[in-house]
């Protein structure tokens, strides 16, 4: 799905709530602009596309978690499509990586995960997520802990749920860093002294 067919999609979508008395305003703002900024998207050149298309699906995360329940797929299915732009299309057609952000403390579904050594260093970050992305897909990420942050690279490993696991209640995809040695800091080793890590074989 093309930015053009995504936005088609979309404003189909807002025309839907814009309708819709029981909607408030701001939710009706958030449509709006997540169209504009699509229709921004196909105005600008190739370099200045990654910050609306980031800006866009920002709007779609937050239509999809603040329309209605019976109102909420069509964003957040978009989002995903949009992800998947985001992660093909580029400079040069160089892929251009999505960023995560995701925060992981005692209560979060998002958490770190072991490898078969059972080592953090041959883990990543597990990240609780509806918008999952295709496996092998590169990406940026920023994890914010309790004690600090880790910011780095990484690339989609497993998407749960895809059949039966002892986590299939959580949605979600598995990251493994570029640099797994950033496992091993002191924000990322204090967590994990008191929250057990998930564990991908």
């Amino acid at each position: 799905m093309s930015v053009v067919e995504v936005r088609q999609t979309l404003s189909g979508a807002v025309r839907g709530i814009l309708a819709d008395p029981s909607i408030g305003e701001d939710l009706r703002d958030l449509g709006v602009r997540a169209v504009q900024a699509l229709y921004a998207i196909e105005a600008v050149s190739i370099d200045e596309r990654e910050p609306l298309l980031q800006r866009a699906c920002e709007y779609l995360h937050a239509l999809g978690h603040a329309a209605p329940r019976h109102r909420t797929s069509p964003f957040l299915a978009l989002r995903r499509r949009l992800m998947q732009v985001i992660s093909t299309r580029g400079k040069n057609g160089d892929a251009v990586q999505p960023h995560l952000d995701v925060t992981v403390n005692h209560q979060s579904h998002s958490n770190f995960f072991t490898g078969v050594s059972g080592d953090i260093i041959d883990g990543g970050v597990f990240v609780a997520t509806e918008e999952t992305l295709p496996v092998g897909t590169e990406v940026s990420l920023k994890v914010s802990l309790p004690a600090g942050k880790l910011i780095s690279r990484g690339r989609v490993s497993f998407v749960r749920p895809e059949g039966p696991s002892p986590n299939t209640e959580t949605r979600g995809m598995g990251i493994r860093l570029s640099s797994p040695g950033l496992l091993q800091q002191e924000p990322v080793m204090r967590l994990l002294a008191s929250r057990e890590p998930l564990f991908e074989p």
